[in-house]
Formats: structure tokens, sequence, C-alpha cells
């Protein structure tokens, strides 16, 4: 499953000159170069310094290889805004599906000093003593630095007596992505304070799709969302290999 590596951290090791690439990654992709240099080939070639970070697009054909003179230590993981529906706005996560499309193939180039490279930083030092949960926490806040500059940009701002179209963005910037589809056409129109055509008319300027199709799209999401999650309890708790062997053993053992 595509979406089964969705905010967990891994390493690699890359040998002198040797290459690595993330085959059919479906989501944003963060990676950090902890030790070593390398280079960046995709669309655009360049440079790696320890420390720095990539953020790639969904689906980025580029790899990384590392120097002839020394092994690369990479640290990654990767990020599927989809199965966030309960934990973005409805802006923001159409602003990193607009933004997956418009980056496609564009690799974003993070140096020393930016937020998002001292958290990852951080993240890889303080990894052996937290948790999961701390981790994952630690990669949002990672994201948030990532896109933080360009979301700030492309929120709209307010006027002090709204329209209708300027309360459809405060709702859309407000409302869980999730919760769009535990409302009517009619309730969403009536928190906007305007007809239900006027309503349809806003959303579809907006998201460049009807409600009908936004919603099926969430509610696809969630179904993601809700089986991944399934598949990762059911992982969590299958024993391992040890101790299947164990029990089998202990199963053919002869009665004494």
């Amino acid at each position: 499953m595509k979406r089964a590596n969705h905010l967990l951290l891994h390493e690699v090791v890359v040998e002198p000159a040797e290459e690595w690439s993330l085959a059919d990654a479906a989501g944003w992709l963060f990676i950090r170069l902890s030790k070593g240099d390398g280079y960046w080939l995709g669309t655009s070639t360049a440079f790696l310094n320890s420390g720095d970070v990539l953020v790639l697009p969904p689906g980025d054909p580029g790899l990384i290889r590392a120097s002839q003179l020394s092994k690369v230590t990479l640290h990654y993981f990767l990020f599927h805004p989809e199965l966030l529906t309960g934990f973005f706005t409805l802006a923001e996560q159409n602003y990193l599906c607009t933004l997956a499309t418009q980056d496609k193939g564009k690799a974003r180039y993070l140096a020393e000093g930016h937020p998002a490279v001292k958290e990852f930083a951080s993240l890889v030092e303080s990894r052996p003593n937290r948790s999961e949960l701390s981790h994952r926490c630690h990669m949002l806040e990672i994201i948030s630095y990532a896109f933080e500059e360009q979301m700030q940009q492309a929120r709209p701002k307010l006027r002090n007596q709204p329209t209708a179209r300027q309360r459809f963005l405060e709702l859309v910037n407000q409302m869980p992505a999730g919760e769009l589809i535990n409302h009517s056409h009619d309730q969403l129109a009536q928190l906007c304070r305007c007809g239900r055509r006027h309503f349809s008319r806003l959303f579809r300027d907006y998201f460049g799709m009807s409600l009908r199709h936004q919603q099926s799209e969430l509610r696809a999401a969630e179904a993601i969302q809700k089986l991944h999650q399934a598949l990762h309890q059911t992982s969590a708790t299958m024993p391992g290999p040890g101790v299947r062997a164990e029990s089998e053993t202990a199963n053919q053992r002869p009665n004494a």
C-alpha cells in the first residue's frame, strides 16, 4: 500500500557514488542529508551539503547520488495530506493539493537557517528517546514550517463588513476538511448567509469542482484513512517471526 509509510521516519545509507530514490512515492517526500554530501538529480540538479533538506511533491522522478568520496546517510518521511482530513482546514488541504500539481517535478531546497531544517535536525537527534506519536507531531511541525510562508500569502484577507464571499472564505479557512461531509448543501449555504445557488458558485470558483464532487472525494479519503489505520493496528498487534517460530515449536513438542 503506497500510503503505508505516512509520517514514519526512515534512515537510509547510500554508499559512495551509489544512487537512491523512492520509486512511485505517492505523497510529499521530506528528505534530510544527515551525514555526507551528494547531488540531487531531477528536473534540476543541485549539490547537497550535510544538513540540507529537500521537499519533493508527489511522484517526483529524481534521485540522490552520493559523493564519490564518502557515503551519505539520509533520513526521510512521507506525508499524505488526504489522510489528515480532520486536521487540515478545507483551505489548507485545497492549497496542498493544488501545490502538489503546480510543483510537480520541482524540488524545494531548504538550507541551514530555515525553521524546517532546524526542526528536522532536532527530530533526527531526539529519535532514539521519543515515542512514535512524538515523532509524528514533530513531523507535522516540520511540514507547517515548510509551507507556512506560502500558505500565509495565499490566505485571503477578510474585510470589516464581510460579503457572502468573505463569509465563505472564512468558513473554508476554519472548517476541518473532513467536517464538510457532515453538512448538507443547504446547511453550508446558511452558514454563509447566502442562497444555495450562490453558495454553489462560490464553491466551484474556489475549489474548481462541485460540492458533491468534493464531498465524494473526502468520503473516499476518509475510507482510505480508516483502512490505513486498520492495517497499521493489525501489523502492530501481529506477533513477530521469532514469536511465531517459538509458538510453532512449542506446539510441535511431544507431550511428556
